[in-house]
């Protein structure tokens, strides 16, 4: 069964939005609200001293209209002190606890004495701090208040309880305020006009003129300290009904009061009669009554011309600010659009840059040379592969660090300082060896050629190229320990080897020229794309003819090699004859990667010729061709016919030549080998894909595939320089398209592509 409160709350849910009101007029009504609340503390503190000096004058104002008992005076001090504390919400949680149990105790007070009316209770409480003196007039029971005070005392305290509670039913605390303030009205009416006829039966239980006056107060207070409930909030806010209501509450409260008072007067005097009396009340009523309503109804006609004058310049206003807000939302629309290709430009331009940024960075950390690349301070900005295995130190460790403080020998810091002040001050000195510390505490021996990267004539950074010559040096001391005979010979090539590295530095320092003529160019074409791909261009050149001239000196160092090893094997100990393997097996990995690079290249520079071509038949040539080299080897091949594509025949060759070779090669331990070429149509687009059940990758390093010289295996597990791919995202590219990979460990690969019409 649905209760009272329940339905109470649901009334007030559906109920209208409450009244606005200003912030600061429901400030000011709080701040009355505890005033009021101080002022009926006092009262019950004088009440409290009458009793304790035994003056009547202070227990009641009117000695025979009886006086306010003395639980009623501390109940209403305690009232008092609960409705200052609860009014103010800024107040902290502990006052607001000491309010909350100081209004719980005033309604236990009432409730209690309620129950000794009602159920013919005496539970010692009416006495408990004075006892009255026997005979004390107009009360039933000594020292007991009277039920209307009791049942105003429990109705404030719950109230007050209720008053700062974060639910619905908080709302029922003006009502009970109301309530009290017709009791307390009832009280100082029965003290005004029949107060003789009452306070003959002296049995009956008086309210006190003191009490009254407090309850009252108290009650106003309640309703003050909740200024958003709509019976305070319609009262007090701006609108019409609020002046209204302003104007004509004191005389709803005080007119009555006085007419009654006035007509009980003239009775008592002889001036009338009862029947007179009535009807002098009567005019005089519906006379004020007329008189306020003609005076509400000028208020409330006059703010309704202010009201629709005041909506007409509204509408105005409105009108003006919709035409403005048009206007400036056609330019910022213009503005946007302008913005927006002006974005997409600036995008495309940063995407082509970051590409060549990835394509140098892969460069470098591809490079046997150390390169380590400095600050106007000598802090290390760039720091590549062949450094990291070196000294064993990550970029991340070193970057931002002194150079010479990290791996120098103390011995070494000042000739090191010495040159890096001389590239500096532009004096450009060539080349300089110095020891590197590792991590481990060990010592690697570096050739260093240096470098200083200029912008408008200012030194800007400087570029350090290093060798690690830390085994070839002891190479040379091994030699050096041979006969004579074998020593001439050894120094013979051994200056050879030095003219070859020689070469090889000077091929490295125009590289280096080189890469610094790009990142100035690559600086400038943020700002014109036409500049853009002038240093693209320019780039692929230069990686194609450093990587073309680096031959002569690889085939050198790999000769010479070859030459010692074959001729003075026997002269040689085991770790001399490592150390010249080691020197053969680095040459040919850099020759490989040379000529991985200059496939790059081409495949960059070539001139495209679009033309239908049949891809089925490209596939199945290349799978021909791939049988071939392992007769022996069966492969479920698996062509779809009739595949075309808009492009390059040439180019388009070089892309299913990776990718069938790459499924060849990955699904060679597998014992049932399936490679398929197909294509799929994914929303309009033609896609084309080859499909194979080899070893998989790692799906988190898809993206790596594409880049230049990354691979997922070891060259013992499966040959190649980790370029193929990379060739292939570029010639889908330069079509227009785009490549991706899905697959899983072991679970074979697909690598899809699009070209463009």
């Amino acid at each position: 069964m649905t209760s009272a409160v329940d339905r109470w709350e649901r009334t007030s849910s559906e109920a209208p939005a409450a009244v606005p009101i200003a912030a600061h007029r429901a400030r000011s009504l709080r701040r009355a609200a505890g005033v009021l609340g101080l002022t009926a503390a006092g009262i019950g503190v004088l009440t409290l001293a009458g009793w304790l000096l035994g003056s009547p004058a202070l227990t009641s104002v009117v000695p025979e209209a009886g006086a306010t008992k003395a639980n009623t005076s501390v109940s209403l001090f305690l009232i008092g002190v609960s409705l200052w504390l609860l009014s103010d919400p800024g107040h902290h949680r502990v006052p607001r606890g000491v309010g909350k149990l100081l209004a719980l105790t005033a309604a236990s007070v009432g409730a209690v004495t309620l129950g000794e009316y009602f159920f013919g209770w005496d539970l010692g409480i009416d006495q408990l701090l004075f006892r009255e003196p026997p005979g004390a007039p107009l009360t039933s029971h000594p020292g007991r208040m009277a039920p209307i005070t009791a049942l105003s005392l429990l109705l404030l305290g719950v109230a007050l309880l209720l008053l700062n509670r974060q639910t619905r039913i908080r709302a029922l605390a003006p009502w009970l305020a109301l309530v009290t303030i017709i009791a307390a009205i009832f009280a100082l009416a029965t003290h005004a006009f029949i107060a003789g006829e009452v306070f003959q039966a002296e049995s009956y239980p008086v309210v006190a003129l003191p009490t009254a006056i407090a309850i009252f107060l108290l009650a106003v207070g309640v309703l003050l300290a909740q200024p958003e409930h709509r019976l305070v909030a319609i009262v007090a806010s701006d609108t019409p009904g609020g002046f209204a209501a302003r104007r004509l509450l004191p005389v709803a409260v005080i007119v009555p009061l006085l007419l009654a008072w006035l007509r009980l007067v003239g009775q008592r005097a002889g001036w009338y009669g009862v029947g007179l009396g009535l009807a002098f009340l009567t005019t005089a009523s519906i006379t004020i009554i007329m008189c306020l309503v003609w005076w509400n109804a000028s208020l409330l006609y006059n703010a309704d011309i202010q009201r629709a004058a005041a909506e007409e310049q509204v509408r105005r206003s409105r009108d003006e600010l919709e035409e403005r807000v048009n206007e400036r939302t056609a330019e910022l629309a213009q503005v946007n659009q302008v913005l927006r290709a002006q974005v997409e430009e600036r995008d495309k331009a940063q995407r082509a840059l970051q590409e060549e940024r990835d394509f140098v960075s892969a460069i470098l950390d591809v490079v046997g040379a150390l390169v380590v690349v400095l600050d106007r301070e000598g802090r290390i900005i760039r720091f590549n592969r062949a450094c990291e295995q070196v000294t064993g130190y990550s970029f991340a460790e070193v970057e931002g660090r002194l150079f010479w403080d990290l791996f120098l020998l103390p011995e070494e810091v000042d000739g090191v300082r010495a040159v890096f002040d001389a590239l500096t001050a532009g004096q450009f000195p060539n080349r300089h060896e110095n020891y590197w510390r590792t991590r481990s505490g060990g010592r690697r021996l570096i050739a260093w050629s240096n470098s200083v990267l200029l912008h408008e004539g200012e030194e800007r950074h400087v570029i350090a190229t290093g060798i690690d010559i830390t085994e070839l040096r002891a190479a040379e001391d091994a030699l050096n320990a041979l006969n004579a005979e074998l020593e001439q010979r050894v120094a013979t090539r051994t200056a050879e080897l030095r003219n070859a590295v020689e070469r090889l530095e000077a091929e490295i320092r125009e590289r280096q020229r080189a890469e610094e003529q790009n990142a100035r160019l690559t600086e400038d074409l943020r700002q014109q794309a036409a500049e853009l791909r002038a240093a693209n261009e320019e780039l692929e050149s230069f990686s194609y003819s450093v990587s073309h001239d680096l031959r002569a000196p690889l085939r050198s160092i790999d000769g010479f090699s070859q030459a010692v090893l074959e001729d003075y094997a026997d002269k040689l100990d085991e770790t001399g004859q490592d150390y010249l393997q080691r020197v053969r097996r680095a040459s040919q990995r850099m020759g490989q990667l040379i000529d991985d690079i200059l496939k790059l290249s081409r495949v960059t520079r070539a001139e495209m010729c679009r033309e239908t071509v049949d891809l089925s038949a490209l596939a199945r040539a290349i799978s021909e061709e791939l049988q071939q080299t392992e007769p022996d080897r069966r492969v479920e091949w698996h062509i779809a016919e009739g595949i075309t594509a808009e492009g390059d025949p040439t180019l388009l060759r070089v892309v299913l030549d990776n990718l069938l070779g790459n499924a060849w090669k990955f699904t060679a331990h597998q014992p049932s080998p399936r490679i398929e070429f197909g294509a799929r149509q994914e929303g309009g687009i033609c896609v084309y894909y080859v499909r194979d059940n080899g070893v998989g990758f790692d799906p988190a390093y898809a993206d790596k595939l594409f880049q230049a010289f990354q691979r997922l295996h070891t060259a013992d597990e499966f040959t190649g320089s980790g370029i193929g791919l990379a060739t292939v995202r570029r010639i889908v590219r330069r079509h227009g398209g785009r490549v991706w990979a899905e697959g899983a460990v072991g679970k074979g690969a697909t690598f899809s592509f699009t070209l463009g019409s």
